[in-house]
């Protein structure tokens, strides 16, 4: 490693060139958490494609599957001792780190520090990117929530009805519980990881934060126990999920123009949102499997 290597450094808030400086570098290992909640992928990272003029970027691969929301992304931090940078959101929360795990990707992570580096942090990173607290229940029209959520044609409706009805997530959750929702027990995820042990159904895990989203799809095989949590791994990639992130688990579906979509939903109520959603897999566009909304209907509600 040259001289560049010697401390940590700041990022230049130059998000589109650096997450495209990724691009075809070398291998690297991307480890995303929320609320505990970890995810990590470890591969080649052949095309970043950017839109949204300069606010989303994201990677699609089998093996590397990122989202990056650009415009929350508030601070980078090179630490070229351990070939790594991390990257906060706008309320100071780490949102991803990337790490060289190979010669060629340990050379990138130098290049981005020599091209973007600086020894000044920028701006106080602030909560700005905190959700505003929703209305009381009472001040709730549910019957306006309800007609909404019924009229969704796309999952990604959901947070725009959230924000029109100044609803919380798991407010809206509690409104719809046993209509469009339903709350479950703590045991339910275990319970799901068995059953998809047995069905080798496969499945897409999205690990999200305010700034960046990972997912893993693949096979659930051999769920085991690490410490206090469960741990997924297939390939290159793995999931952690510790018991303390399991006290609000939902089964919740969202109408869609293929049809019904449900997941379960692991939430987190101090941040009031989802820590990780859990989706049978399908090509876009297409039902869901039936096999997967069978298989959640057989987990324990509370």
């Amino acid at each position: 490693m040259s001289t560049v290597a010697e401390k940590t450094l700041y990022l230049q808030p130059a998000w589109e060139e650096i997450v495209k400086a990724f691009e075809k570098a070398g291998t690297f290992t991307v480890r995303t958490t929320s609320g505990g909640v970890a995810i990590e992928q470890t591969g080649v990272i052949d095309e970043v494609f950017l839109r949204g003029e300069g606010q989303f970027a994201s990677v699609v691969q089998d093996d590397m599957d990122l989202r990056f929301l650009l415009k929350r992304l508030a601070r980078g931090e090179v630490h070229p001792a351990h070939t790594t940078i991390d990257i906060y959101n706008e309320a100071g929360v780490l949102a991803t780190s990337f790490h060289g795990a190979d010669k060629e990707g340990k050379a990138a992570i130098e290049s981005i520090a020599q091209r973007f580096g600086t020894d000044h942090a920028g701006a106080q990173i602030s909560n700005a990117g905190n959700r505003r607290p929703g209305l009381a229940d009472k001040d709730v029209d549910a019957d306006a929530v309800r007609a909404d959520w019924k009229a969704m044609t796309n999952v990604h409706h959901f947070e725009a009805l959230l924000a029109k009805h100044r609803v919380g997530r798991l407010q809206a959750f509690r409104m719809m519980n046993g209509d469009f929702t339903h709350e479950l027990a703590a045991d339910a995820f275990p319970d799901l990881l068995g059953k998809l042990d047995k069905t080798g159904e496969k499945v897409m895990v999205f690990v999200a934060n305010r700034g960046f989203v990972q997912i893993f799809s693949g096979p659930a095989k051999a769920p085991k126990r690490v410490g206090h949590g469960w741990e997924i791994v297939h390939d290159r990639a793995k999931v952690f999920v510790p018991d303390s992130a399991l006290q609000h688990l939902w089964l919740v579906n969202k109408p869609t123009a293929a049809g019904i979509i449900s997941s379960l939903e692991i939430v987190s109520e101090a941040e009031d949102q989802a820590l990780a959603s859990i989706f049978g897999k399908h090509p876009h566009g297409d039902p869901q499997p039936a096999s997967w909304l069978e298989l959640l209907n057989t987990l324990p509600r509370k």
